[in-house]
């Protein structure tokens, strides 16, 4: 569990609009970095994405990077969940899990069968 506070990038959401896993989304573009594109859908109101790009006002279903694309596989909707905070487990350190997040993405490419390129 960590209770730093999470940054917000600073995305440009432009105009254009597709539909991705039965989901209307729409395209935003990293300021900083113009080659970072994602698309994300405000149906699903979890503001998250994967790398720590934050700060949009839904889920992230699509990241484009100059090189490969990242797509969520599948959206499960499973109504109604309490939630509950955790008591037990260690605090961390954002820092620390997007450390245990690259060593666990390193693995799974490691172990990949085979790699999907877009043009």
């Amino acid at each position: 569990m960590s209770k730093e506070k999470i940054e917000r990038n600073d995305w440009d959401i432009v105009s254009q609009t597709d539909t991705i896993l039965g989901k209307p989304c729409s395209k935003a573009v990293l300021r900083d970095n113009p080659n970072i594109i994602v698309w994300f859908t405000t149906d699903v109101l979890f503001p998250y994405a994967p790398f720590g790009y934050n700060g949009l006002p839904g889920l992230v279903i699509r990241m484009e990077f100059s090189a490969y694309y990242i797509d969520l596989k599948e959206i499960s909707e499973l109504g109604e969940v309490d939630l509950e905070i955790p008591t037990k487990g260690k605090n961390i350190t954002e820092a620390e899990l997007y450390k245990m997040a690259e060593i666990d993405t390193e693995k799974k490419m490691e172990d990949a069968t085979s790699v999907k390129v877009y043009e």
